[in-house]
């Protein structure tokens, strides 16, 4: 209805209006476009001066006001609808997915910048160099590697360079320093039971000082497992407890080039990140610290 048809619907119910009476309406009106409570004529003086007159006027002021009212909610209706349309999706407020690995991640997990400043790409995988030839692949008779039985030991690990899931660098090179490298799938429940003990490990500081943990991330199956790595809340665990965090590619080479032996998989490493032992498996806590101290 506009504003003609209003007035002539108007001029219907009250052909004879009080001195003020049209004035005290467009206040009204004014009040309800501008969000403000829009009182009625305060009584019978404000419209003819009392009866059944008075009562009919107050009556055509409730109705105007709630034709106002209605308009007005009718035309914010309109406006959101316009805002959302898929027709014009330059206005719309919803949020189309965002068909980047990002997308997928906590709230609490994504754009956090990398080392160059650059939002994290959170890919489940990303580039790798292998530096040195691999490791011999883990006896298929053993969960527990020594001198005797591995013949990776005393070899000196390929270095391994790649990125966590924020972008950041990671490196696993010879720097004087012990090392475990801890080789997990996501889909694996037996790797998220071993992370939980190495995570209580941890927190539990049953962790040799100068030794480094590291965490590859390998074997992405997208088809295997809801679970996404980059959403994998036991690594953002042991990342926020100083262990890092390394993505394999799309080929597993980090994972091939330490003789994967099964998942998990362990690779203690002496300060020349010489191999020292080897595990598949799941481990006690008591068992998994003896091991970790066995690279000194």
């Amino acid at each position: 209805m506009n504003d003609d048809e209003l007035g002539r619907h108007l001029t219907r119910l009250v052909p004879d209006p009080a001195p003020g009476y049209w004035d005290t309406i467009d206040r009204a009106l004014e009040d309800v476009a501008e969000g403000r409570p829009a009182p009625l004529p305060a009584g019978p003086e404000a419209a003819t001066g009392g009866g059944r007159r008075s009562r009919v006027l107050m009556v055509a002021a409730a109705f105007t006001v709630a034709l106002a009212m209605a308009g007005g909610l009718m035309a914010a209706r309109t406006d959101r609808m316009q805002i959302t349309t898929p027709a014009d999706p330059a206005a719309s407020t919803t949020t189309t997915a965002d068909p980047s690995p990002s997308s997928q991640l906590g709230p609490q997990q994504q754009t956090e910048p990398g080392p160059s400043g650059s939002v994290a790409d959170r890919a489940p995988t990303g580039a790798i160099v292998v530096d040195g030839d691999p490791l011999a692949a883990f006896p298929a008779d053993r969960s527990v590697t020594d001198a005797g039985s591995d013949p990776a030991y005393g070899r000196e690990a390929p270095g391994l360079t790649g990125t966590d899931f924020d972008g950041t660098e990671v490196r696993i090179e010879p720097d004087g320093r012990r090392k475990a490298v801890v080789i997990v799938a996501h889909w694996c429940p037996h790797c998220q039971t071993l992370l939980d003990t190495l995570s209580q490990l941890v927190e539990q500081h049953r962790v040799p000082d100068d030794l480094d943990l590291y965490v590859v991330s390998t074997h992405y199956m997208p088809e295997a497992s809801p679970l996404q790595p980059q959403r994998w809340p036991v690594l953002a665990e042991l990342r926020a407890r100083g262990v890092r965090i390394l993505r394999d590619d799309a080929d597993n080479q980090a994972s091939v080039a330490y003789g994967e032996g099964g998942f998990p998989t362990i690779v203690y490493l002496d300060g020349g990140d010489r191999v020292v032992a080897r595990s598949a498996g799941e481990l006690d806590a008591d068992v998994l610290a003896d091991l970790l101290a066995r690279t000194s």
